[in-house]
Parts: structure tokens; C-alpha cells; sequence
């Protein structure tokens, strides 16, 4: 039984990531050089993962280095939608969620563990988790207030399928002799118990989300798109397998767990999970000639990003991740992708969108 079971488990569906999806909204921040489509289909997708201790690669398949961080969150969005009228879009959304919350001790007991290269001593270890991978329906409607100012609001009713959720605090220990042993509580949520390795029988739940995008033309030369993505976002679990208990490898001299055991429940709850919110200033400098920059925060993360856009092309730099992108925007081609390292195996910060669309009229 491996101390981070949940957290292998969980990021075997994180792999399937890097190629899924998410848009900033089919009307919002729309280019000047488009003109409304009143009737078209559309693909949308998005890939946003960031690890502060390895690269994303080593979270999903081993540390293959020391790490030291204390976070460690992805998420994607693959959606498939229709605009059917030029203020409405309705459409499906398939989600991943995905966020680890550790200590350093946590992380440095784990990556030593993984690299064999113990260190004598006493760690104590807390991780938590909080992972969910969904379907939603959703509606989006686009209000112009007047010829300077658009709101677009769209609300998601969300289906959840799979979930990790919950938390393991405890020590872990390091003999001279180089074993090892680690003790830990437990309070974990599930639809696959990857700890007995066992799926749950009961995974009942319902949830929402809304996402909200103010944009304004400031002036001829400037113009400011304000977004909040996920507010609300709660699943309602009216059925869920849940265990709790305290487990220990390696019996030792610690004192967490008085014994070996995992008591299982069905229980009811509500699952929260973080939201995005941002801000993006564009100056018209000449007419295929704009400078942009863009702040937003989710979760732990934050990005600032400075961007340069000649005519259907970008060029930006995010200074918060050390990374550069590049991007492509047309009527009906939407593309970017960014990385803080030359190689993906090696990089820490993922950013990848596409999106494509066809008129129907």
C-alpha cells in the first residue's frame, strides 16, 4: 500500500489532459475582426495544469527527481456547443478538475521515497485532494447594455462521474538502517478506492457552476474583458462511499494510529471546488497592432501574462511561471499553447486551447 495511492490514482486521469479543452466564451472578448454569427457549431478545448514540485510529466508518472512545492492543480474542458440565434449558445461540456494541496515535508518525504534517497528522520505528512471529472449542460446568453459594455453569463448543470476527495494527515519515518515506515489518518471520499484498490457503490450527486464575462470598450484604443469562471462550482453528493480510519506501514515507534483499520460509510456532502477570476487590458496601438496584459488567479495559482498581438497572431510571456506561448485567433481557428520549458517532459506549467468553428448559415 503506497502512502500516495489517491494521488497516483488520480493522475492517471490527469494523462488523459493534455488533450482536452475550455473556452473563455464563444461571444466574450469577441475579435474586431469577426463579424456575429448568427447560426454555427463549435469544438472547444483547454488544458491548464501547473506542479510546483516536479514537472506535470513526473506527477502523473513517478518523481524521477527531489521536489520540494506544496501544490499542485490541472484542469481541462471539452466542449461541444451551437450557437442558435446570436445572443444564445447552448451546448455539452465534458470537465476535469484536479487539486493537491501538500506540505514541503510532505513533498520532500515522497520524493525521497520515490528516488530511494531516505534521509534519517521524522516528516510529517498531510496531503489533501480534491478531484472530480464531470458532464454539464450549459446555456450561455450574451447581453449587449449598450454600444461600449457586454455581459456574457453562462450557467452549467453538472453530472458528476468520478471523484477523489478528502485528506491524509500523519508522519512518516526514516530508520539509520534506511527503512521506513509512515502512519497516517484518513477521511477520503471516493468513486474508486484506490487505497483497497476497489470501486464505490454509490456515486449519486448533482452540481452547478456559472461563469460570468464583463468586457468594455474603454476607448478607441482600449478595451478591458473582466471574468469570472466556475463561481459556485458545489456537487451535492446525496450518495457517496466515504472511509475513514487510520492505516500505518511498517509498525514503528510513531503514535498516530493505536491500530490498523478503515471504517466505510455512505454519506451525504457538498464538494467544492475553486474559481477563476481574471482580468485582460488590450491597447490598440495601430490597427493590427495591439498590446495586451492579463491577471488572474485560480486556486493556489496565479498567472500575469504580457502579450503581443499583430494581426491573427500572438506572442505572449507569463512572468509568474517563467513560461512563453504563442497564439492564433481567426473566425474560425482559435489556438495557443504555452510552456515554461522547451521540453513538455520537463515543464512544470502547461497552457494549451483550441477552438473551431463552423458556420451554418
Amino acid at each position: 500500500m503506497s502512502l500516495l495511492s489517491i494521488r497516483v490514482a488520480v493522475l492517471c486521469s490527469v494523462a488523459t489532459l493534455s488533450q482536452l479543452s475550455h473556452a473563455n466564451g464563444r461571444f466574450s472578448e469577441r475579435s474586431q475582426d469577426t463579424s456575429p454569427v448568427s447560426s454555427a457549431v463549435y469544438i472547444d478545448t483547454y488544458l491548464y495544469a501547473f506542479s510546483e514540485p516536479v514537472p506535470n510529466q513526473q506527477m502523473i508518472d513517478g518523481w524521477d527527481e527531489s521536489g520540494v512545492g506544496e501544490y499542485a492543480q490541472a484542469k481541462a474542458r471539452l466542449s461541444l456547443g451551437a450557437i442558435v440565434h446570436p445572443n444564445w449558445s447552448v451546448g455539452v461540456q465534458k470537465r476535469w478538475d484536479y487539486h493537491f494541496l501538500f506540505t514541503r515535508d510532505t513533498a520532500r518525504f515522497y520524493s525521497l521515497l520515490e528516488n530511494q534517497d531516505l534521509t534519517v528522520g521524522t516528516y510529517p505528512l498531510d496531503l489533501s485532494v480534491n478531484g472530480l471529472e464531470s458532464r454539464a449542460l450549459f446555456l450561455q446568453y450574451f447581453i449587449p447594455l449598450s454600444s461600449s459594455v457586454d455581459v456574457t453569463i453562462t450557467p452549467y448543470v453538472i453530472k458528476p462521474d468520478r471523484v477523489q476527495w478528502g485528506r491524509l494527515k500523519g508522519e512518516g519515518e526514516v530508520l539509520p538502517n534506511g527503512q521506513y515506515s509512515f502512519e497516517y489518518d484518513l477521511d477520503y471520499q471516493y468513486s474508486r478506492d484506490a487505497l483497497l484498490e476497489r470501486n464505490a457503490k454509490n456515486v449519486e450527486g448533482w452540481g452547478h457552476a456559472l461563469d460570468v464575462a464583463l468586457d468594455v470598450q474603454v476607448s478607441e484604443q482600449v478595451s478591458a474583458h473582466i471574468w469570472m469562471k466556475d463561481a459556485f462550482y458545489s456537487i451535492y453528493w446525496q450518495a457517496l462511499d466515504r472511509s475513514e480510519g487510520c492505516l500505518f506501514r511498517s509498525r514503528s515507534q510513531l503514535e498516530v494510529c493505536d491500530q490498523n483499520f478503515v471504517r466505510d460509510s455512505v454519506d451525504s456532502g457538498v464538494q467544492t471546488l475553486p474559481m477563476e477570476a481574471g482580468l485582460k487590458v488590450k491597447w490598440a496601438v495601430l490597427p493590427r497592432l495591439h498590446l495586451d496584459t492579463a491577471y488572474w488567479e485560480w486556486g493556489k495559482d496565479s498567472t500575469w501574462e504580457v502579450g503581443v498581438n499583430w494581426r491573427v497572431m500572438r506572442l505572449y510571456s507569463d512572468f509568474l511561471h517563467d513560461s512563453v506561448g504563442i497564439g492564433y485567433q481567426s473566425d474560425r481557428v482559435q489556438f495557443s499553447i504555452g510552456l515554461d520549458d522547451t521540453s513538455i517532459d520537463n515543464a512544470r506549467y502547461w497552457q494549451w486551447a483550441l477552438g473551431l468553428t463552423w458556420p451554418l448559415q
